[in-house]
């Protein structure tokens, strides 16, 4: 069981990475002079901006924080005891469908924050949007993870659905 979840942390890390472009997007375009229509004031001086993109920022490090965490841990049960390694399923599952969750919020807000530049071909942002979206529906972001999670505390035993 150990590859698929590995594979499945990659997926997280993935989520994390786009939602870091997409904040470095957001961040060039505020730093750049970006002005909303008809705003009184440029992205880059806007509270209300500014207030988003520090949620957003925070967001992503929780995020990128857990991974490395969880990361860290599986890997050193790996090493050590590899038969133990699939005792971390619930954990990784869910973590991976709360990564990709989060990392599509921020992504999202960033999208909203800019105005309408990510709506043009060719925008990175615009591509990042639908790269997480598409993320979102793998099979190791799915909801249902967060049940599998849930139960496994309850005493319940793990077990993928087929």
């Amino acid at each position: 069981m150990a590859p698929p979840l590995q594979i499945s942390l990659h997926i997280g890390a993935v989520a994390v990475g786009i939602a870091q472009a997409a904040l470095d997007d957001v961040v060039a375009l505020a730093k750049a002079g970006k002005k909303r229509l008809y705003a009184r004031h440029t992205l880059r001086e806007s509270p209300q901006f500014q207030h988003r993109l520090g949620r957003a920022q925070s967001d992503l490090r929780a995020a990128r924080a857990l991974l490395q965490e969880l990361s860290g841990r599986f890997w050193t049960t790996c090493v050590e005891a590899p038969d133990s390694a699939s005792g971390f399923a619930p954990e990784i599952l869910s973590t991976t469908a709360w990564l990709v969750d989060t990392a599509a919020e921020v992504v999202s807000a960033c999208y909203r924050a800019s105005g309408t530049s990510p709506v043009r071909d060719g925008s990175t942002l615009q591509r990042r949007f639908r790269d997480i979206h598409v993320l979102t529906q793998h099979a190791s972001a799915t909801d249902g993870w967060f049940a599998q999670a849930g139960s496994t505390l309850l005493g319940f035993d793990f077990a993928l659905e087929s």
